[in-house]
């Protein structure tokens, strides 16, 4: 009879642990329900009233933007979902370009493999969910935001297969090899089997905690703003206002009183430019990369 030797057989068990169904010792874990599908997380469940206004870009954007249909800041504060069964790993607002961010863990079967994926929803105005809570799906879990006023309210919105990577997408490859693109994924996934088991996934795998090791000494750097005043915003170059603003990227102040007729005007014309705006987005995300299949 053949046996293994210490070494080899070390390292086989350090592989086993690492599988999905049994996290490492030293790594917390929780109990949650194998996701039966997935959904939207705006406009429950199919995505009505919003549309793709960026797509996934390899090796720059790792997600999408999610925004409704007015344009603007119309779906500032409206629901925002959990797209499957599963548990928070990260609620905090984490500043920066990041803003307000929830990460749920997900377990699903795949061709009888079970596997996990993360799903991220960023630029939150409200989280309504803490780590550690189990949520299920289309519950809603927060709202859409701004980034507290950096970007007109949308969503961006991830799924990572990788479940290490938190908010440090630099440390990892910005490809497939990491990310699903997520209306593909969904698409695929609308429906799964039903399950009643459960499974184990692990809730603190991001090397880090949920803290960031650089966030200290970023937010230090930051100046000091006497509270209750608004941070100093920098001049806008007019030229790219203007073509923010027709893009429904930028709010323009509301015009006096007795500009009335030019307003409506402009809003009609400003209306037409977001639709076609819109037409555009939508035929640049349809051109997206398709995710190979594994």
């Amino acid at each position: 009879m053949t046996h293994l030797s210490a070494k080899p057989l070390a390292l086989f068990i350090s592989l086993a642990l690492l599988l999905p169904g049994s996290a490492p010792a030293n790594i917390p874990t929780s109990e949650i329900r194998l996701a039966d599908g997935f959904d939207f997380p705006v406009g429950k469940p199919d995505g009505a009233n919003y549309y793709r206004f960026r797509g996934f870009i390899r090796g720059d954007h790792m997600g999408e933007d999610w925004n409704g249909l007015a344009g603007g800041n119309n779906d500032l504060g409206k629901p925002v979902y959990a797209v499957a069964h599963g548990v928070v790993v990260y609620s905090k607002d984490y500043r920066s370009n990041w803003g307000n961010v929830i990460i749920l863990r997900h377990a699903y079967r795949d061709n009888g493999t079970i596997r996990y994926v993360d799903s991220l929803y960023g630029h939150l105005n409200e989280r309504l969910v803490t780590p550690g809570t189990k949520v299920t799906r289309g519950q809603k879990i927060g709202t859409i935001g701004t980034n507290h006023g950096m970007y007109v309210a949308h969503l961006h919105f991830e799924i990572r297969k990788n479940i290490n990577i938190a908010l440090k997408h630099r440390d990892y490859a910005m490809d497939f090899s990491n990310y699903h693109r997520p209306a593909q994924f969904i698409a695929e996934r609308r429906v799964l089997m039903p399950e009643f088991s459960r499974q184990q996934v692990p809730v603190d795998c991001f090397g880090m905690g949920v803290k960031n090791v650089h966030e200290g000494t970023r937010l230090a750097a930051l100046p000091q703003i006497p509270f209750g005043q608004p941070p100093p915003r920098p001049a806008m170059n007019p030229v790219l206002r203007e073509i923010l603003a027709r893009n429904g990227l930028y709010e323009v102040p509301s015009p006096a009183p007795g500009d009335k007729e030019s307003a409506e005007e402009r809003n009609k014309i400003l209306n037409q430019w977001r639709n076609w705006r819109r037409q555009a987005f939508e035929q640049e995300v349809n051109n997206d990369p398709v995710e190979p299949k594994n």
